[in-house]
């Protein structure tokens, strides 16, 4: 009977031995490594995972590390794989970047784009303009505008969503903000024949007196105003981006 168990024995030691991340078991994390990245560095990824050096890991950590890449929103895919050394664990995430989409603010006329991409950038290291479709860094973010737009009026609300731009032809994400904003009361062209042209004259209602919007505005560029160019040639004209400029009292957001 002792002959019978010893191999036994031996083969269930053998297991225990080849298994170094049972689901009990931890090694001290000594480094992690990304591959696959395109657009974030390693150090962005890696503090995106919630690990730390020197902290002790297991199996169920480092899932929950790799579920946590996919709840940003910016991996499409995520897988791992580990080595250990002694007690030491090096663990390599191999990613896939979601596509990013361009950012764009809708109404957002108090400020100029690049005080809105520096407010989103000091909370979001990795920011570079662009953004996924959707994800926690996607309402991270308008958590951050909300917080940078409030100093102005403490209810206002941010929305975000996927929309075709007219002037590119491309999607992008953008931020609108709910609320009162201030309307349009003139519109200029740096193109002064434009002012005269008797179909843009038809449609400045469209416009004018309307909430500020830059989608609505550039709605106008794309369907009114960049038609009269092709027309006349210039198959690549570019049009826009308006210019935004407040008048009156400011207190007042006209």
């Amino acid at each position: 009977m002792r002959i019978r168990w010893t191999p036994l024995l031996f083969t269930a030691f053998l297991a225990i031995l080849v298994s170094p991340l049972l689901h009990a078991q931890t090694s001290t994390l000594r480094e992690v490594r990304v591959e696959g990245a395109k657009h974030l560095t390693e150090p962005q990824i890696a503090s995106l995972t919630g690990l730390a050096p020197g902290s002790q890991v297991g199996r169920k950590e480092l899932q929950d590390a790799a579920d946590a890449l996919v709840r940003t929103g910016l991996f499409a895919k995520v897988n791992f794989k580990y080595d250990t050394h002694i007690d030491n664990l090096v663990v390599t995430f191999h990613i896939e970047e979601s596509p990013r989409l361009p950012v764009s603010y809708d109404n957002f006329p108090w400020y100029s784009d690049s005080e809105l991409d520096e407010a989103l950038r000091k909370e979001l290291p990795f920011y570079d303009g662009h953004l996924p479709e959707a994800g926690q860094v996607v309402e991270r973010a308008a958590a951050v505008l909300k917080a940078f737009v409030s100093a102005r009026d403490p209810n206002v609300e941010i929305t975000h969503q996927v929309v075709l731009s007219p002037l590119s032809d491309g999607s992008e994400q953008q931020f609108t903000v709910q609320g009162p904003v201030p309307k349009i009361a003139k519109l200029e062209f740096g193109d002064p024949k434009l002012t005269e042209d008797l179909a843009v004259k038809a449609h400045i209602a469209e416009i004018v007196s309307r909430p500020y919007s830059r989608m609505t505005i550039n709605v106008f560029l794309a369907e009114q105003i960049r038609p009269i160019y092709q027309q006349q040639g210039f198959l690549q004209a570019r049009i826009g981006p308006a210019e935004v400029r407040l008048s009156g009292d400011p207190s007042q957001q006209k």
